[in-house]
């Protein structure tokens, strides 16, 4: 920092903070180089994790995690499973469609994960891609929640996949 740059680290919070995220929380997890958890775009907002996993000093990563809520859950573990795997499939083609890495799991925490990955040039973290970044994720995220309730909802017919 003796030339007046901002190291990674701070670029990161300051990017934050910029985007007019809210900082929850810096990590200390010996997984990462430094974390931080914040919510976007208000208090109110989606809780996001930026990290720089250890060893991995050429991005930084955003991730969000939308868990099934209870009585969606209870609906899932309820589908027989030709429907589990239709949901699956339909999940994967709309996830698929979002451009954003992710990973899922229906048989403990009942998580989707939204994840990207900012690149490091010349030792910096552009703002511009670090908010679009956090818009596509919010709003993907919010697409993923309706997903959810329409599948989910009275209304939704499991046989044909439709909305009535």
């Amino acid at each position: 920092m003796s030339d007046g740059k901002l190291n990674l680290k701070d670029q990161v919070r300051s990017c934050i903070l910029t985007v007019g995220g809210l900082l929850k929380e810096e990590l200390s997890d010996p997984r990462f180089e430094f974390g931080f958890r914040f919510l976007y775009p208000n208090a109110q907002g989606r809780l996001i994790l930026a990290v720089q996993p250890k060893g991995k000093n050429d991005y930084v990563e955003l991730s969000v995690g939308t868990p099934l809520g209870q009585p969606h859950r209870e609906k899932f573990i309820a589908l027989p499973d030709s429907d589990k795997r239709a949901f699956v499939k339909n999940l994967s083609k709309f996830l698929f469609e979002s451009e954003l890495e992710f990973s899922y799991e229906f048989s403990q925490h009942y998580t989707i994960v939204l994840i990207d990955k900012l690149f490091v040039e010349d030792d910096r973290v552009s703002l511009h891609r670090f908010y679009g970044s956090v818009r596509k994720m919010h709003g993907k995220t919010m697409s993923l929640i309706i997903f959810v309730q329409e599948f989910f909802s009275d209304e939704f017919n499991s046989i044909d996949f439709s909305i009535k």
